[in-house]
C-alpha cells in the first residue's frame, strides 16, 4: 500500500489519531454520567497504552541516529499517563474535583519535555524556521489534547 509507513515511527504516529478519533466516538456514543465515568477510566488506559506504544518505538529503533528522540517521546507521554493517573485517582478514588493537583504538575512537566523535544527534532531535521515549527506543533498537540 502506498499510504502505510515502513518505519515503526511513521506507523506509531499513523496509529495515534486512530485512538484519538476512535475514543471520542466512544464518550460521543454515551450519555454524560457514564461518558464522565469511561473518560476518568479511559484516559488513564489510554495514555498508559500511548506509553508503551512509544516505549516500543524506542525499543525496535535505540539504535538508530537520534534515539534520544524516541526516549523524549516515553518520557513525554509517562508524565502525561501519570497525570492521567493521578487525575482519575482524585476523582474516582478519593472522590475530590481539585483546582489544582499533583497532575498538573506531571501534565506541564510532560509538556515542558515536549516543547524540548519538537526543538530538538525540528534542530535534528535542519528546519529552517524550528521557532515557528515548534509552535505550530505545540499547538496541535494543545488542540488534541483531552
Amino acid at each position: 500500500m502506498a499510504f502505510f509507513p515502513k518505519s515503526n515511527m511513521g506507523r506509531y504516529l499513523l496509529a495515534i489519531p486512530f485512538v484519538i478519533a476512535g475514543i471520542y466516538v466512544l464518550f460521543l456514543l454515551l450519555n454524560a454520567e457514564a461518558g464522565s465515568l469511561l473518560a476518568d477510566i479511559a484516559n488513564p488506559a489510554l495514555a498508559i497504552l500511548v506509553t508503551v506504544l512509544a516505549f516500543g518505538l524506542y525499543w525496535t529503533t535505540k539504535k538508530s541516529a537520534s534515539p534520544e528522540i524516541n526516549l523524549g517521546l516515553v518520557v513525554v507521554f509517562s508524565l502525561l499517563a501519570l497525570g492521567e493517573l493521578t487525575w482519575s485517582v482524585y476523582v474516582e478514588i478519593l472522590g475530590v474535583d481539585p483546582n489544582v493537583s499533583i497532575a498538573d504538575l506531571f501534565w506541564l512537566l510532560g509538556y515542558s519535555v515536549l516543547v524540548w523535544l519538537l526543538f530538538q527534532v525540528s534542530k535534528a531535521t535542519g528546519a529552517a524556521k524550528s521557532k515557528s515549527v515548534v509552535l505550530v506543533e505545540l499547538a496541535f498537540w494543545l488542540l488534541i489534547s483531552p
